[in-house]
């Protein structure tokens, strides 16, 4: 994924935050909450500039790669008619034939890989993760090429007012990539449900950062994968132990013992219906019905990522670390949290592993009511035994570490409670299909007597899973 534009803009973000903090304040400001704001922001433009640095060294590599891949003295021959080269077009000459064996999985590869860098409304993570999943399984590629056609997108929309008489209003390319679609969808079918269209790669929420009605940090701090299977299987190991040895002295066997974290994708699914009127006049059919679909899958992921209890759903992050004796911390006062319960916050945070505190990923999630009861802790108006100010907002960051809300979480202060959360969110693993979500059309919505009510309805589905590779490096406080 290019990743030079995000970069880009992030500097410009950065270094606007600092000018703007510097009008308001000047560039030595006398007050030392203020201070430290300004040297903080600065801090982050820092930041923002190294990562753009790094970004336009990493965009020069790949534009050199570009140009030595139209060199034809640097592709070897080969039977099959398509060569692993980025082209203006990638969806160019694909059809049905995306699936067969006359397509080269390496073509495929990178013809995806560049249709997802011409897609401004995936996000860069969301690409990333995309590209990681489709080196790991080439076969894979099919799915994402077909699903990112614009050609596609035009077929989809069709379908949706009218996928009796839609068929017969396709243009070749929509033709041809609808096709595509079907062939590569079929090719990964499973005895999960194989009916319906697939959604078009850019209405899918799950590469698409979608505001929604609930706090559900999970997509941003977690480890997210995506997998052309049923299943995701992630290897886990303790490590092995290194020891001091005398000159001439056998080694002990300090084997490491490895396990597996098999990760079961669910299906969710909602019935969304729409009037004749609303079917016939809905120029924008496509995204209202991705946005309504993807607020309410939002919704239901923030409860089954925090607290799912793993049957019939995804392992949520509260639920297997609360299993976990030695990740639960107790409270001074045993079902109390108070604003004077200023030891428990340091207690959770004391008690991580110190691979969990230094981790890029380290975070904690609670409830709203969770942070402003934290708030109140504070001995006077600015400066805390947290937070170096509170300003007008929430401070983004606990003990140093960021703070994000949770919906789900529990609110309730009482004897059993899972109150707030740390630790090492690359060990929390959200595991999303390839295939993508899945729409399909009923023509008539009928009542209890059988007869059309004026609607149509889709049956909108998608699968993933979630759980916790290693418990270890989470802790809890449990009222």
């Amino acid at each position: 994924m290019n990743k030079l534009a995000p970069a880009e803009e992030s500097l410009r973000a950065a270094l606007d935050d600092v000018d703007a903090h510097e009008e308001l304040h000047g560039a030595d400001p006398s007050d030392p909450g203020q201070l430290e704001r300004r040297n903080r922001l600065i801090r982050t433009a820092a930041k923002a500039g190294e990562a753009f640095e790094h970004a336009k060294d990493l965009e020069a590599k790949r534009e050199l790669v570009r140009s030595a891949a139209q060199d034809p003295r640097n592709v070897e021959a080969g039977t099959a008619p398509m060569v692993n080269t980025r082209t203006a077009n990638p969806w160019a000459g694909i059809g049905e034939g995306i699936v067969s064996r006359t397509a080269s999985a390496a073509d495929l590869v990178s013809r995806a890989e560049s249709a997802l860098e011409s897609m401004s409304e995936v996000v860069p993570e969301g690409g990333d993760r995309i590209v990681e999943a489709m080196r790991a399984h080439p076969e894979s590629a099919a799915i994402v090429l077909a699903r990112s056609n614009p050609a596609y997108r035009s077929a989809f929309e069709k379908v949706l007012r009218s996928p009796e008489r839609a068929w017969h209003t396709f243009n070749p390319a929509e033709s041809e990539a609808f096709a595509a679609v079907e062939a590569a969808r079929t090719s990964m079918s499973t005895s999960t449900g194989t009916a319906g269209y697939l959604i078009p790669l850019d209405l899918d929420p799950s590469v698409i950062i979608a505001n929604a009605g609930s706090a559900n940090p999970f997509r941003q701090i977690s480890t997210v994968v995506q997998s052309p299977a049923n299943s995701h299987r992630v290897i886990t190991s303790a490590g092995s132990d290194a020891q001091w040895l005398a000159e001439n002295t056998a080694h002990s066997d300090a084997s490491p013992t490895f396990g597996a974290l098999d990760i079961a994708l669910h299906k969710q699914s909602q019935w969304i219906t729409g009037s004749y009127e609303i079917v016939q006049d809905g120029a924008l059919l496509a995204e209202n019905i991705a946005t309504i679909a993807a607020d309410a899958r939002d919704r239901l992921e923030a409860s089954a990522f925090a607290v799912g209890s793993g049957s019939g759903a995804p392992y949520g992050v509260v639920t297997r670390v609360a299993a976990v004796t030695a990740s639960r911390v107790s409270p001074t006062t045993s079902g109390a949290f108070t604003t004077a319960s200023v030891a428990d916050i340091h207690r959770v945070f004391d008690a991580l592993p110190a691979r969990a505190r230094q981790s890029q990923k380290l975070a904690w999630i609670a409830n709203n009511s969770t942070y402003s009861l934290i708030r109140q802790m504070s001995p006077s108006a600015n400066g805390s035994s947290f937070w170096s100010e509170l300003g007008d907002a929430l401070p983004q960051h606990l003990l140093g570490a960021p703070r994000y809300e949770s919906s789900a979480m529990t609110s309730t202060v009482t004897t059993g409670s899972n109150l707030i959360l740390a630790g090492d969110f690359s060990k929390f693993v959200i595991v999303d299909h390839m295939a993508g979500p899945s729409l399909e059309y009923v023509a008539n919505v009928v009542d209890g007597s059988g007869l059309p009510v004026g609607s149509r309805g889709w049956l909108y589905w998608s699968r993933c899973g979630s759980d916790v590779a290693d418990s270890s490096q989470f802790r809890l406080l449990q009222l």
